[in-house]
């Protein structure tokens, strides 16, 4: 059975999570993604609370063809990091 502390530990980190996403996916800093984060974190809690979900990883299919679409030429580095993945694996997609 959980403790209040590890419930408490794994809403922090959804929230962290959320906030992480919100702002790669829209380009917004911390303080705009925040709220979002919170707003949609309270939402999961209360349609998925005390569940155990799974989230899958995108296959490499779909993100490979998510980096092809995003990269610019000029953010190789904000993808690696976005999608974490090195830079060497980041050429071979290109390629």
């Amino acid at each position: 059975m959980r403790t209040d502390n590890t419930q408490d530990d794994a809403a922090v980190e959804l929230r962290n999570i959320l906030t992480a996403a919100i702002g790669q996916a829209f380009d917004m800093n911390e303080n705009v993604a925040l709220p979002l984060a919170e707003r949609i974190a309270e939402h999961l809690f209360t349609l998925a609370g005390g569940s155990k979900l799974y989230v899958p990883k995108l296959d490499r299919q779909q993100r490979n063809a998510a980096i092809l679409e995003q990269f610019n030429g000029r953010n190789a580095a904000e993808l690696c990091g976005r999608y974490g993945i090195s830079k060497a694996q980041f050429y071979r997609i290109l390629g």
